[in-house]
């Protein structure tokens, strides 16, 4: 991922941090038909690897984000 927008990291901070992070995405996704709709039900976990502080060996600060996401389809 990349760093688009910091407005709730405090300026001081900022750099700090990395603009780049790299991870992975693992998830799964349900369907299920209701009359003529079609409901989606998506859960998706992403795991950072790499430590996104700059030059600290003392701090490790990784990305973690839990995802729901629902659709209807018509």
């Amino acid at each position: 991922s990349h760093l688009l927008m910091s407005r709730d990291i405090p300026d001081d901070m900022k750099q700090d941090l990395k603009s780049m992070d790299f991870g992975v995405d693992f998830g799964a996704q349900a369907e299920m038909m209701l009359n003529n709709l079609k409901l989606i039900i998506d859960l998706r976990y992403y795991l950072g690897l790499t430590n996104v502080y700059k030059d600290s060996t003392e701090y490790t600060l990784k990305n973690n984000a839990v995802m729901l996401t629902g659709g209807v389809v018509f």
